[in-house]
């Protein structure tokens, strides 16, 4: 799947249980949406069990303004798991994989290392110029100090693992991508304490 596939799966379909949720934690009827929204019952019925996939972005929005909530936090791509927590963002965005806007804080240097353009009308996602490896950039991104300390962890780990015996070229190539977004993982962590935001949960996502 490419990134546009992707990207229109993620702002197209939605998260109906959180939809749903969101209803009943505010103790509002599905009569009383449909009356405040001008939605129809039936309709905000199939929107809550799945069966309307598409839901319209305005209708959305409608709902959401009775719920006082981000209308993009309805949207299906705030199940994925990859998106739950900082080694699943790294592990995107070494992969490709559009990543949501509203981890930019916690990403901070990243963001400002990397070309990057935002992506889609919701503009919800931002997408990494792939005009250079994102591990090189990265890489020469860190301090002399840093880069050595990587490097270390690269042989020690490598060594105890017996990687160079057990996993061919193409494996050791993904290995080494891990244990890059192992190392920046506990970079980022050192310098930023601010978690990511529970996207499955959150109502709110600014």
């Amino acid at each position: 799947m490419n990134n546009d596939m992707l990207l229109n799966f993620f702002e197209s379909n939605i998260n109906h249980k959180k939809l749903r949720k969101s209803r009943l934690k505010r103790k509002l009827t599905i009569d009383k949406v449909s009356e405040m929204t001008g939605i129809p019952h039936t309709t905000l019925q199939r929107y809550e069990t799945g069966r309307t996939k598409n839901v319209p972005r305005e209708a959305v929005k409608k709902i959401c303004k009775v719920y006082g909530t981000d209308y993009e936090a309805y949207y299906i791509w705030t199940e994925f798991a990859l998106f739950k927590n900082l080694s699943g963002i790294l592990t995107s965005l070494f992969f490709g994989t559009p990543i949501p806007i509203y981890v930019k804080p916690i990403l901070g240097n990243i963001f400002e290392k990397l070309e990057l353009e935002v992506v889609g009308k919701m503009k919800i996602f931002v997408v990494f110029s792939q005009k250079e490896d994102i591990k090189d950039v990265l890489y020469r991104s860190l301090t002399k100090e840093e880069q050595k300390e990587y490097q270390d962890f690269k042989i020690i780990t490598t060594t105890f693992l017996k990687t160079n015996e057990i996993l061919d070229d193409i494996e050791k190539e993904e290995a080494e991508n891990l244990l890059f977004i192992t190392f920046m993982l506990h970079k980022i962590r050192k310098e930023n304490k601010e978690k990511i935001i529970d996207f499955e949960e959150a109502e709110i996502l600014n």
